[in-house]
């Protein structure tokens, strides 16, 4: 619709490590969050190489003029109402 065509990368913003957001989401549904544990990259006994810190840039989406996404927290916390309230209740447990 805006006619600004290219190839943009898209993620919420605030960065975040996938231990944080495991932790948060647990938060959120209301489980304590201490029993998320994390486990080092070299004991995951991945094939391929990980980067230590990997960030996706928006700076194509910003410079044509599109607005920045809200941040992570803020569409968890939806999302994860969301998944919340379309689950039968027996279901959740």
């Amino acid at each position: 619709e805006a006619r600004r065509y290219g190839l943009y990368h898209l993620t919420n913003t605030v960065p975040c490590g996938r231990l944080e957001l495991a932790r948060r989401a647990a938060e959120l549904q209301g489980l304590n969050p201490a029993m998320v544990v994390g486990k080092p990259l070299a004991e995951m006994g991945r094939r391929a190489k990980r980067l230590q810190y990997a960030v996706m840039e928006m700076a194509a989406l910003e410079h044509a003029g599109f607005s920045l996404p809200r941040p992570w927290s803020e569409a968890l916390k939806e999302y994860v109402a969301r998944l919340g309230s379309s689950r039968p209740a027996s279901s959740i447990g």
